[in-house]
């Protein structure tokens, strides 16, 4: 198993803020991530509550954008609405400001080059001539998927509750561009929950075709 999640760690800091390390750059990439997730919410949530709850939050939003008073005046007005859905308590999410949940663990990966390169060593170093499974969850997908396009042998990729079609906040920064199947890839599958909202896209075809002159390993 690679293992960089030291590198969200850092030094001398105490509890589980992360959001407080980011960058302006990033934190707008983090409210682009939840708001993402909002209008998922008022989709897929399996649970009624939610649903309604991340509508609010979304209108609310959108009052705010009209010039409204409301809950943009609060610190990380999305991110904060995200922590009211109940889907995500089982994350650990309470206040944005002190949520350690994926959106800044995404969002820092996304946007900081030592961590995305540190990242990503730690499954190349994971995987020799003898893998023929490469298997990424979440986050770890989206380094999963990045990292083995420099490797030389073939593998086989197993996706579960992946980001990666996330258009604008995700897929559009993915690496190399425009993203496309792995070339030594033999085979990819995507599981997802349908109920899970952080992967919200099923089907990942349409969004990574082969790469050329050879066909897709789905």
């Amino acid at each position: 198993m690679a293992y960089y999640g030291n590198k969200y760690l850092k030094e001398g800091a105490q509890g589980t803020n992360q959001t407080s390390h980011l960058e302006a750059a990033a934190l707008d990439l983090a409210e682009q991530l939840a708001e993402t997730w909002l209008r998922t919410a008022t989709q897929y949530a399996d649970d009624d509550r939610d649903q309604r709850e991340a509508a609010n939050q979304l209108d609310a939003l959108e009052r705010d954008d009209d010039g409204a008073q409301g809950t943009k005046a609060a610190l990380r007005p999305a991110l904060n609405g995200l922590a009211r859905l109940r889907w995500f308590a089982p994350l650990g999410v309470g206040m944005a400001g002190k949520w350690g949940g994926p959106s800044p663990r995404v969002t820092r990966y996304l946007t900081d080059d030592e961590i995305r390169a540190y990242a990503q060593q730690q499954v190349l170093d994971a995987i020799g001539p003898d893998t023929r499974l490469v298997i990424g969850h979440s986050l770890g997908s989206v380094v999963a998927y990045e990292a083995l396009h420099h490797i030389h042998h073939p593998t086989a990729l197993l996706t579960l509750g992946s980001p990666l079609a996330l258009r604008t906040v995700v897929y559009d920064r993915l690496r190399p561009t425009p993203p496309h199947v792995p070339p030594t890839l033999t085979r990819w599958d995507n599981l997802v929950d349908r109920d899970d909202l952080v992967a919200a896209h099923l089907d990942l075809a349409p969004c990574f075709p082969p790469p050329p002159d050879r066909p897709s390993p789905r």
